[in-house]
């Protein structure tokens, strides 16, 4: 490898916060050990099924999660961006991915091989930390993401989305297929745009295109409120 890749390399590491903050030690031994490659869009990171002998960082761009089954069952996840980790959960526990990630646009990562990962973490017990806190806070969010299925209709899941979106202003840009949107949130796609456009006749949202106008919404660092208040169905 060539001076100039090893350079590209460690400056990536060094923007991913996974990374950040170990000893000297782990530092050195994660920029020799951790991979870097690229993929197109709509290549695949992992298959279901394939062996889960290490895990991924994204670095720049997007990655679909996604849950399938042969009889057609298909389920998004999360959408997975730069600094979010894939596969580690699995390949800690053995065996085979349970999961697809399918690049959503040209996607760099970095992988490490579950031996590098568990040198690294003897050389640095905060890298084990760093782990656990980001598989943790995936759980919660999947716990969430349950709850919301089983407890919320489908207006309120897709107003919640919403507000919880990066926004400019009262604008929320969608960044992924409203397919995407409707798989993440356990509803169908036509139910999808029906309920935005019950939305929007309703004077809460506005739609244009991939841009949605929040009308009146909390600020964006609030907890979002008690959404049935005007979203009965």
């Amino acid at each position: 490898m060539t001076t100039r890749q090893n350079n590209n390399r460690a400056d990536a590491l060094g923007r991913l916060r996974l990374f950040n903050g170990l000893n000297d030690l782990a530092t050195r031994f994660l920029g020799n050990a951790a991979q870097m490659a690229s993929i197109k869009r709509h290549d695949y990171l992992v298959r279901r099924n394939g062996p889960a002998d290490c895990f991924f960082v994204v670095v720049q761009g997007r990655v679909e999660v996604s849950l399938s089954a042969d009889s057609g069952f298909h389920k998004v996840v999360e959408i997975a961006g730069p600094g979010d980790q894939i596969g580690e959960a699995m390949m800690f526990c053995g065996g085979n991915h349970l999961i697809d990630a399918r690049a959503i646009t040209s996607v760099t990562y970095v992988w490490i091989s579950k031996a590098d990962c568990l040198q690294a973490i003897a050389l640095d017990p905060a890298f084990a930390v760093k782990l656990l806190e980001a598989m943790s806070g995936r759980f919660v969010t999947l716990l969430a993401d349950i709850k919301a299925t089983n407890c919320l209709t489908a207006r309120e899941r897709i107003y919640q989305f919403l507000l919880a979106e990066p926004r400019e202003g009262n604008w929320v840009r969608l960044s992924v297929t409203k397919g995407t949107i409707a798989s993440m949130l356990g509803i169908a796609k036509e139910t999808l745009s029906r309920e935005l456009q019950r939305l929007s006749a309703d004077g809460l949202i506005r739609v244009e295109g991939s841009r949605i106008e929040l009308f009146d919404p909390p600020a964006a660092d609030r907890p979002c409120p008690n959404v049935k208040r005007g979203l009965e169905v």
